[in-house]
């Protein structure tokens, strides 16, 4: 009877076995889609923004040159003298996208990076389209 029991056990731990987790970073990062509307560059990242068109919206690209040096940075889209938008995070390496919406407000294309865990502002980065 054990004989039985043992290995039919086995066999379904590894069919009901929970399936991984996927990277959100890794499915997070797509081509550029539309237009290029300008590009900054430094010596730790890249920045590419573009527009669809047709969906009005808006990608925010960043390739990480050299690793971060935190896991994890915010990205706050400045809207004047409204509060700022949280785009999402990107990670300390790697290519990240960010999408954002057209709205009827004076697009403003200033980025600020922020470190969540020690609370504080890393880089704002100013795109000039």
């Amino acid at each position: 009877m054990l004989a039985f029991i043992l290995p039919a056990g086995i066999i379904s731990a590894i069919i009901l076995r929970p399936k991984a987790a996927v990277n959100p970073v890794v499915e997070n990062s797509k081509p550029v889609i539309g237009r290029i509307i300008t590009s900054e560059e430094n010596e730790l990242l890249s920045v590419i923004l573009s527009k669809n068109d047709s969906l009005h919206l808006y990608q925010l690209q960043f390739q990480i040159k050299q690793p971060l040096a935190v896991p994890s940075v915010l990205v706050y889209r400045e809207k004047g003298n409204k509060q700022d938008e949280l785009l999402g995070t990107i990670s300390g390496s790697g290519t990240t996208s960010l999408f954002f919406r057209e709205d009827s407000t004076e697009m403003l294309f200033n980025f600020r990076l922020y470190d969540g865990i020690h609370a504080q502002g890393i880089d704002t980065i100013y795109l000039k389209p």
